[in-house]
């Protein structure tokens, strides 16, 4: 099975060489809620030498992103200005800057998960259940 037809019916994506699944997430910080669909670090109060390390992780990944949105404001030039489009439009926009960017860079590593299978239903029972999945991943794999 693709990659993409994973997300498509289960809405989860696999974790390189992992068996772990998890659902899209933004990331962000403590001023937001965590949730199934947005990960936060762990608060000052929950700091162990582990979720030490978890949270940066979870920060250089953010620092990419934004590095990522730097240079694609930097290529194309309608990203220096609001953008005043229906979200619809600006997600295809943002869409087709990404597919630009990626054809300029080379071709990416195709993953072939024909052996592994999406869950059939939400795996993780409250958001931290995913955020200690992701942290296992990142900080054992």
């Amino acid at each position: 099975m693709l990659l993409e037809d994973a997300q498509k019916t289960a809405g989860y994506l696999n974790l390189p060489n992992s068996q772990a699944w998890v659902p899209a997430f933004l990331l962000a910080d403590n001023g937001f809620a965590h949730t199934k669909t947005v990960m936060q670090p762990y608060r000052k109060t929950q700091l162990t030498s582990e979720n030490h390390l978890f949270n940066e992780q979870l920060s250089a990944s953010r620092v990419k992103i934004e590095n990522l949105f730097g240079i694609l404001t930097s290529k194309f030039k309608i990203f220096r200005r609001d953008l005043n489009l229906d979200p619809e439009n600006s997600r295809a926009l943002i869409i087709a800057a990404c597919v630009i960017h990626n054809i300029t860079v080379g071709p990416l590593p195709l993953i072939d998960d024909d052996d592994i299978e999406p869950p059939a239903e939400d795996p993780y029972l409250t958001p931290e259940c995913l955020r200690s999945a992701l942290k296992h991943y990142l900080l054992y794999q």
